[in-house]
């Protein structure tokens, strides 16, 4: 990777680090609906970057919230085991296509039908592995799995509104 996208990926991460701290840290919809931007970062890696690599990114974007959200870890467990994941479910959708693992993963270059199954399931790993470990003891099984759906779906909102308002290709 030259030094020009590990800028780019570098003011990526801040920007969204910035934005889940300053904006989404203490916003929900009626308690049941949380939006995980951070999360974007650690999907829309290229698919070349080293597993090694990405599961170490994980590990500091979500320990990096958890020290915001006094989370103990939760974070960087659910974003470690969406790295773990990433490669073999993106694969799954598009099989062995010619995909530039080089290119970034963006609505633009993986079409709709693509983007949405392959972003969804993994922030509803992510999510769902967040809720259940912080409502382990509760027995809240019911609320966490609604909760993760909701989550999931303003999450994936927030997202496609931002491909379509920032990252939109010209034509």
């Amino acid at each position: 990777m030259n030094p020009s996208l590990i800028i780019k990926h570098l003011l990526s991460f801040i920007f969204v680090v910035v934005l889940q701290i300053t904006i989404f840290l203490h916003t929900s919809i009626f308690s049941v609906a949380y939006c995980y931007i951070y999360v974007a970062f650690v999907v829309f890696l290229p698919l070349s970057i080293n597993r090694s690599w990405l599961m170490t990114i994980a590990f500091l974007s979500g320990i990096v919230i958890d020290m915001f959200y006094n989370t103990l870890g939760i974070n960087a467990f659910a974003c470690v085991t969406l790295a773990f994941f990433r490669n073999k479910i993106f694969y799954l959708f598009l099989g062995s296509s010619d995909f530039d693992e080089n290119s970034p993963i963006s609505l633009a270059n993986l079409g709709i039908g693509i983007f949405i199954p392959y972003v969804t399931i993994l922030l509803f790993m992510h999510h769902f592995l967040i809720f259940l470990l912080v409502n382990w003891d509760n027995g809240k099984y019911f609320y966490v799995f609604y909760t993760s759906i909701l989550s999931t779906l303003l999450t994936l909102f927030v997202i496609i509104t931002g491909e379509y308002l920032f990252f939109r290709e010209k034509r």
